[in-house]
């Protein structure tokens, strides 16, 4: 009965090594292939120091990552969010901007405030567009998709929205270390 039970066993791991899906696994093995061979090319792209950097620059792709992962995983889609980034941007670049509160600390704190506000407003008018409206997700993003960027171009007068207080735009977000980051500005 052992070599049965054996034999079994091997039958079931050559099934299951057979039944891979290279679909599924020829992404990340491409990943992993363009790592090495960058890598090769450039000792220092593995470091530390540079995957904190991309992991930094990268970290508000990963925000709205997350926001589209419960809209997908609930099985609508949402085109706007790219252009509801930019409009919510520009709004607090204008709240900014308009030095309603004089203490910077203040100000960047409420700034980033009224932006998380605006946000849920526009993605509760989405929401409520696809589920009183009872309009497509498809069809409703793609509509507020094109009035984000239509108001976001007007806000801009057709150019761009600079912070025009030097003190903020000395503000950044880099990695000091490899082990850490940390928000570099001087409020005062």
């Amino acid at each position: 009965m052992d070599t049965s039970v054996n034999e079994e066993t091997r039958e079931v791991r050559r099934r299951n090594w057979r039944d891979i899906d290279l679909r599924a696994v020829a992404p990340f093995a491409a990943l992993i292939l363009l790592l090495i061979l960058r890598a090769i090319v450039n000792p220092n792209f593995i470091g530390l120091n540079n995957l904190a950097n991309v992991a930094t620059r990268s970290a508000f792709i990963a925000i709205i990552a997350i926001g589209a992962t419960f809209v997908i995983s609930s099985g609508d889609l949402d085109l706007s969010v790219g252009a509801m980034v930019a409009f919510v941007a520009s709004l607090m670049i204008i709240f900014m901007n308009s030095g309603v509160i004089a203490d910077p600390a203040l100000m960047l704190t409420a700034a980033v405030l009224f932006a998380v506000v605006a946000g849920s407003l526009c993605g509760l008018a989405n929401g409520l567009i696809t589920t009183v409206g009872r309009i497509e997700p498809f069809i409703a993003t793609l509509g507020t998709m094109g009035i984000y960027r239509g108001l976001t171009t007007w806000l801009s007068q057709g150019g761009a929205i600079t912070l025009k207080d030097p003190l903020f735009r000395k503000c950044t977000v880099r990695p000091i270390s490899a082990r850490s980051s940390a928000f570099r500005c001087r409020l005062r």
